[in-house]
């Protein structure tokens, strides 16, 4: 269950993928991920309209404002990522979530994660994570987690992880191509 920031109504997951899949984008206002890709999102979003339904759910913040701030985030990204404060409770962030997408312009559709986090947990998806999940419920397309595989486009933005993780990073079972390569093979653009 995830929540609606505008009205803080309850949105039940499965109903984001009811009559066309489902795209699944976990991030939050501080993560550098989440803030460099919000063009490539509303483009892909715009493209792929009527053929899939993008949905940013907002979870715990990746860099909040007393913890760990990447240096990228100033020098790499060139990105200005105005510091948040982690929420402490639904309320604000609700309000977090409104305010990263008015910030950023990102014409998806907006859900919150409660809290405690649960559904992040459940999908892995601290600190952000794409999924593609079709009109069946099942998963077409899980990508890895950020920031290292979190892959909007084809052209993507990190340097690979240390080689010490890299090997184990492949070991495992998620996609290896960006959401723009998976939208181009399986779905056609909107006519």
């Amino acid at each position: 269950m995830v929540f609606d920031p505008s009205t803080r109504n309850e949105v039940e997951l499965s109903s984001l993928w009811k009559r066309i899949p489902g795209i699944l984008v976990f991030g939050s206002g501080s993560c550098t991920s989440s803030n460099l890709f919000n063009k490539d999102l509303n483009h892909l979003a715009n493209r792929y309209e009527g053929k899939a339904s993008f949905n940013l759910i907002y979870i715990r913040e990746a860099h909040p404002e007393g913890g760990f701030q990447p240096m990228l985030q100033n020098d790499f990204a060139n990105e200005e990522i105005p510091p948040i404060q982690d929420p402490s409770d639904l309320e604000s962030r609700c309000q977090a979530a409104l305010d990263f997408r008015k910030r950023k312009g990102l014409n998806l559709n907006f859900l919150v994660d409660d809290i405690d986090d649960p559904v992040a947990a459940s999908w892995g998806a601290w600190p952000t994570r794409i999924f593609v999940v079709g009109s069946d419920g099942k998963i077409l397309y899980a990508g890895d987690q950020g920031p290292w595989y979190f892959s909007v486009t084809k052209e993507g933005w990190h340097d690979p992880p240390p080689s010490f993780l890299e090997s184990e990073f492949r070991k495992r079972p998620f996609d290896r191509i960006s959401l723009e390569e998976f939208l181009e093979t399986h779905f056609s653009d909107k006519t």
